[in-house]
């Protein structure tokens, strides 16, 4: 029987972020799509997500603001989860520099509109080695896709992260933290610590790769996932 692996996507991400994975791993999981919910609230939004998901031990798997949520989610219903994947994300709270500028980012696009996002700012979430068209393309046409509010949204509530650090050093939830040495949104050192509080924790590097893993780097996600659940 295959596995379920419930999926919380990025920013702007939608189900086409986890469509290498669930190609690649297809004999032995399912990737469940678990999008973003509107709610006003991180609080909110993973209570929503709660709501959707199985009453018995399931595998959850977040990608950056998703891998939050899901972390946040770990620390709320820990006796269901049988394996929390955190991927390109360290689930503490933003820079005070990070803050300002989404604030004035929002404000921008409430007043001049959104144009979506270009070629180059899609191209600096990967690393050099991995630009392509293709990759490009996907995460500019799921930007396009999600829209100008889903974008507002995401931003603002995404702002109220804490640092959960000490719920999580505490947990007995088996948790894989999976990040590039080149994505420069998250902070490694962060993890790190983690995984030495928290035997539990396991803390994996992956190089040659920017932020946006489950695209540049999907067989090495599969196999983690393999390895780590016995899938």
């Amino acid at each position: 029987m295959k596995h379920r692996i419930y999926a919380i996507p990025g920013t702007m991400c939608d189900e086409r972020l986890w469509e290498k994975l669930g190609s690649i791993g297809s004999e032995d999981f399912e990737v469940i799509h678990t999008p973003i919910p509107a709610e006003e609230s991180i609080e909110a939004i993973s209570n929503a997500i709660i709501e959707d998901l199985p009453l018995d031990k399931f595998i959850l798997l977040g990608f950056s603001f998703g891998g939050y949520i899901s972390s946040c989610i770990a620390t709320k219903i820990p006796n269901r989860i049988k394996h929390l994947f955190i991927i390109s994300n360290s689930s503490c709270a933003l820079k005070s520099q990070e803050l300002r500028e989404r604030k004035r980012n929002i404000e921008l696009i409430k007043k001049y509109g959104y144009r979506g996002l270009g070629i180059a700012k899609a191209s600096s979430m990967l690393d050099a080695e991995s630009i392509n068209d293709e990759l490009v393309r996907t995460i500019i046409e799921m930007d396009s896709s999600m829209g100008v509010d889903t974008l507002i949204h995401q931003l603002g509530v995404g702002s109220g992260r804490t640092d959960l650090a000490v719920a999580l050093s505490n947990s007995n939830v088996n948790m894989t933290f999976v990040f590039s040495d080149g994505d420069k949104l998250i902070n490694k050192d962060w993890i790190l610590s983690l995984s030495e509080s928290n035997a539990k924790c396991d803390a994996i590097s992956i190089s040659g790769s920017g932020h946006m893993l489950p695209l540049e780097k999907p067989y090495e996600i599969v196999e983690i996932l393999r390895c780590h659940e016995r899938l």
